[in-house]
């Protein structure tokens, strides 16, 4: 492992943290794989048709008709801080999911002040200087995809799109303007929390291409990536209906044979060397468990707690279960 752990907790929650650290390779070359099957194909396709200041943030509204947009086809409006730091928070709010058979999501964007005041995440601290004090770039979610979908469907039956799934597009809107603002970081956090936790899954890869040479860490809070256990079917139909099961390249063998989609996580890390990733979950997750993939809480925290696949490149440093406040340390 050539870079130091990443150890941090929330308070007042038991939590499972799992921390690994990228393998050799250069980055941008080793995702190729997964570039050379499009999923970089809307960086740099768009451009925003307002920018408006609120109070410490600058927002950029895009047109639905230019493709970007919530779920029920309102503007899709990311926000950005910019504090003079030559670090960057890129963060995915949560705000659950929408398929065929649940549909439980936020569909209106969330102002980035908020998210920021809301999340416990800003008051962590990395070599002693507080998150806050980091840029920001605040995506907020609200296509119900889990920032991954790419497709549109009509719900009713009544010959009108109502659910419009483009949180692929979302992202890359939103990472083209965090550029626009912070354009050479040197430091990159990832974060996110429940559906923004499972936003951060895809997100290495738009992160990495949009800055091929920074170190990124990323944060992903109870969404680490579990579906049902040895039922990959749920999976898979899940991928296939926000169409992104076409960007698991097949390097990444048997990616969700065993009904979670932690073994592309493990790829990541396989192939980006300035990749670390920090996994928290509370051990019995009711929204995420029990609401959402409708499973009993023993299940899923046999699922988290199980040992994973061995991987050469990728490997699994550390796992706790605490209830005491930390900091997070470089």
């Amino acid at each position: 492992m050539r870079a130091r752990a990443l150890s941090l907790a929330l308070s007042s929650m038991v939590i499972v943290g799992a921390v690994a650290c990228g393998g050799d390779g250069d980055s941008a070359a080793t995702f190729q794989d997964v570039y050379d099957l499009g999923i970089d194909q809307y960086l740099g396709t768009v451009e925003p048709t307002a920018k408006r200041t609120e109070g410490d943030f600058v927002a950029y509204d895009f047109a639905p008709a230019d493709g970007p947009q919530c779920f029920d086809g309102s503007t899709f409006s990311p926000d950005f801080h910019d504090t003079g730091s030559d670090n960057l928070v890129i963060f995915f709010p949560g705000g659950g999911a929408c398929w065929s058979d649940l549909c439980a999501a936020t569909y209106f964007t969330i102002p980035g002040s908020f998210a920021e005041r809301a999340s416990q995440l800003f008051g962590l601290e990395v070599g002693g200087e507080p998150l806050s004090s980091w840029n920001l770039a605040s995506l907020s979610y609200c296509d119900g995809s889990l920032f991954s979908g790419d497709a549109d469907y009509d719900d009713d039956g009544d010959g009108a799109i109502d659910r419009f799934q483009r949180g692929l597009r979302n992202m890359s809107a939103g990472l083209d303007m965090a550029k626009r603002e912070f354009p050479s970081p040197r430091r990159i956090l990832i974060a996110g929390a429940s559906g923004g936790g499972y936003s951060t899954i895809i997100a290495p890869f738009l992160v990495r291409r949009v800055w091929p040479d920074a170190a990124i860490d990323v944060i992903n809070d109870a969404g680490v990536g579990l579906a049902k256990p040895g039922d990959p079917t749920f999976v898979r139909g899940l991928l296939d209906e926000f169409n992104i099961s076409r960007f698991i390249p097949a390097s990444c063998v048997d990616c969700t044979g065993n009904g979670h989609v932690t073994r592309f996580i493990d790829w990541q890390l396989a192939h980006d060397r300035n990749l670390r990733i920090a996994a928290i979950s509370s051990l019995q997750d009711v929204v995420i468990g029990t609401v959402f993939l409708h499973i009993p809480p023993d299940d899923f925290e046999a699922a988290l707690t199980s040992r994973p696949r061995t991987s050469p490149t990728a490997t699994r440093a550390a796992t706790s279960a605490s209830s005491t406040r930390a900091r997070a340390t470089p």
